[in-house]
Formats: C-alpha cells, sequence, structure tokens
C-alpha cells in the first residue's frame, strides 16, 4: 500500500500487482491510512487506485479470507469491517480511480 499525501488530496494505491491488488490484511491496514497518518490532518479528498494497468483489485485474498469461511478466526473480519466503517464515516470525499478490472462481493448484516 502507498499513501502519497499532496495538500488537501490523498492518494492510496492497492500495491500488490502479482496478485492482481488483492485485498489482505496490509491493504485493509493501508486503506486506514488517510485516518490515522499525522500528514492526513487536512485532506479533504481521497483517491483510490490500483497499481499496475490490468486489475483494480481483485478483491479478497482467499488466502487471507480462508480463516473465516473455515469458522477459525472470524476475528479479522470484524477489524476489517471496522476500517471499512470508519472510512464511510470520515469527513473527506472517496473517489475511486478504477483502472482496469475490478472484482469482489460483499454482504452487510
Amino acid at each position: 500500500m502507498g499513501l502519497e499525501i499532496d495538500g488537501s488530496t490523498a492518494l492510496v494505491r492497492l500495491n500488490r500487482p502479482a496478485v492482481h491488488n488483492a485485498v489482505d490484511e496490509a491493504v485493509m491496514a493501508g486503506l486506514e491510512g488517510p485516518s490515522t497518518d499525522r500528514r492526513a490532518s487536512g485532506v479533504r479528498a481521497v483517491i483510490l487506485t490500483g497499481a499496475g494497468a490490468e486489475t483494480f483489485s481483485a478483491g479478497g485474498d482467499l488466502r487471507y479470507l480462508a480463516p473465516s469461511h473455515a469458522g477459525a478466526d472470524a476475528g479479522h473480519v470484524r477489524a476489517d469491517a471496522g476500517i471499512l466503517d470508519r472510512l464511510s464515516g470520515a469527513s473527506w470525499f472517496t473517489i475511486a480511480a478504477i483502472n482496469g478490472n475490478a472484482y469482489g462481493g460483499a454482504a452487510r448484516s
């Protein structure tokens, strides 16, 4: 993950092109960057994009998600949901600059 800040704009880049920018624990932590990085205090807009030109994101990395599907440990799923909830309630605008294919699915209870 990469976080670049230029004035009131932050660029968050999913940076796992070898696996089509699949989302794992490091990517989820990086998504929280604009909320936790002190340099981002004046950010008004966050642009989310993917590294490489082929795929914006393949969605969740199945190796990362596998334990929750087996019921062994759903703690990281709750933690990820918390990150996403904080992002959705943030005071900035979020723009997805989708470069290439985008895959994924979601469920919300």
